[in-house]
């Protein structure tokens, strides 16, 4: 009954016709399991398994349904709008023409990294005192350690304690000037102090080409103040010459933010080591440094006149005002603070007489027409001294306007040397972090030391120098 249904060996295989009735390509299905031939060329009849007609039956179906879904049209999917055009970078006026060759005030501001730089303000030397160490032998478990002992113990911690704080914060100086409001209001009060004893005015380069010796002489005029601290100097001449713009830098913010001259600008940067500075080439007519020493090491000077003379225009200015760190006295006092600071400085790499030296500073470093001055400022002791030279005149032989007039002065000088005392005072309290660890001296002691330093002053006559140079960079650059 079988052979009715299926042909043998020697007629047509059935998988042969299978393949006729499913027109189907042997890799787009697998073959369903009804009768699985070997693949080897020795097949016989014998391999053939039998399959039912309700296997036949399903596949004439599934043959059917492929032919109906090949047949059914594909929808096609909707055309894609077209997408816009891609918006092309607008070219820059700078892009169309040749680079001015100084740089416009929106691009010197725009150098400025308007974060703060992490790098320190200076290389830092580690003060280190010769600190020994208590070492005991260990004690018996039962032995109790007696008073004397244990306070011995007690204060040696104490101390070693103290030394390695002070090594610390040593350590994290860059600026060894105190940065709070109240050395904020010693600088405001010193520059109004600086600005009297110069003559009155709050720069001495002649920064104008026509011998007029001010800003409005010449147009688009850009100045730089480089640590510009409160900004005191920075926004009064912006007042001043409203059509010069002024940019001042510094390495703390507290410089004003809101209220100040339109003209005005402040960025908060830090000079590193190499003392590079953010701006490009020919960028300033004038550049205004004061009272910057202690921010700086001796090799920084250096780097930092070749960047004035980089960034100043050809035929700019620049001008430096210093102290002298160390005072003119002969009390025993003043002078045994004097060689400590000298050498705290020294520690420091930095060079705490480079305001004798600022005029051959920028001489060797390639800029012209250097002029120097310098202006003493005693310290609380001109009123005792004008007093003994008034006893030496005669005021009978005075008129009453040259009398007047000899009043006016005396009062002047006595303020002004009632100031200088006061400001240095301050300067002291400012340094009482970094130079009492240089002294070897607690807070407590330190207070009471400077305290007396007044009366020194007075009796020793003492005063400091305050030096100012100025200097061109030649009209043609060698750059």
């Amino acid at each position: 009954m079988l052979s009715s249904y299926y042909p043998m060996a020697d007629q047509e295989p059935f998988h042969a016709a299978v393949d006729k009735l499913m027109p189907m390509r042997p890799m787009d299905y697998a073959l369903p399991p009804l009768m699985m031939r070997s693949r080897s060329s020795s097949a016989t009849s014998s391999e053939v398994t039998p399959v039912s007609e309700e296997a036949i039956s399903n596949l004439r179906r599934n043959n059917s349904a492929e032919k109906s879904i090949r047949q059914r049209a594909v929808p096609t999917p909707p055309p894609r709008a077209p997408l816009p055009p891609t918006p092309r970078p607008s070219i820059m006026h700078h892009q169309l023409s040749c680079h001015p060759k100084s740089p416009s005030v929106g691009s010197i501001l725009a150098s400025i990294p308007n974060k703060r730089p992490t790098t320190p303000a200076s290389t830092i030397h580690d003060i280190r005192r010769p600190s020994s160490t208590l070492q005991l032998p260990p004690s018996p478990p039962n032995l109790r350690a007696s008073p004397s002992l244990r306070t011995m113990i007690s204060s040696a911690n104490l101390r070693m304690k103290r030394q390695r704080q002070q090594q610390h914060h040593a350590n994290a100086w860059g600026y060894i000037l105190e940065q709070n409001h109240t050395e904020q209001d010693r600088l405001v009060a010193q520059h109004y102090l600086l600005r009297m004893m110069f003559g009155g005015v709050d720069y001495n380069a002649p920064v104008s080409l026509d011998n007029s010796n001010s800003f409005g002489a010449k147009s688009n005029i850009v100045v730089l103040d480089v640590g510009c601290g409160p900004g005191a100097w920075t926004m009064e001449m912006a007042t001043s010459f409203p059509k010069a713009t002024f940019i001042g830098i510094d390495k703390d913010d507290f410089f004003p933010q809101d209220i100040k001259p339109k003209n005005c600008h402040f960025r908060q940067y830090t000079i590193g080591e190499d003392g590079t500075l953010p701006f490009p080439d020919n960028s300033f007519d004038f550049i205004y440094q004061r009272d910057f020493n202690w921010a700086l090491t001796t090799d920084m000077w250096t780097r930092l006149i070749n960047e004035y003379m980089r960034i100043l225009k050809p035929g700019g200015w620049v001008e430096l005002v210093e102290s002298d760190v160390e005072t003119k006295s002969s009390m025993r006092m003043e002078c045994a603070m004097n060689d400590k600071l000298l050498e705290g400085m020294a520690l420091r790499h930095q060079e705490p007489h480079i305001a004798r030296h600022l005029s051959t500073l920028l001489a060797v470093n390639g800029f012209r027409r250097v002029q120097s001055q310098f202006q003493s400022f005693p310290l609380g002791w001109d009123k005792e001294q004008q007093a003994e030279k008034e006893k030496q005149n005669d005021p009978s032989t005075l008129t009453p306007s040259e009398l007047a007039h000899q009043q006016k002065q005396k009062r002047i000088r006595s303020e002004l040397a009632r100031l200088a005392a006061s400001q240095y005072l301050f300067l002291l309290q400012s340094l009482r972090p970094w130079l009492s660890l240089v002294m070897n001296l607690s807070t407590d002691k330190y207070n009471n030391y400077i305290i007396g330093l007044p009366e020194e002053w007075r009796q020793g006559q003492t005063y400091t120098n305050w030096h100012c140079a100025t200097a061109q960079k030649p009209p043609i650059s060698r750059f």
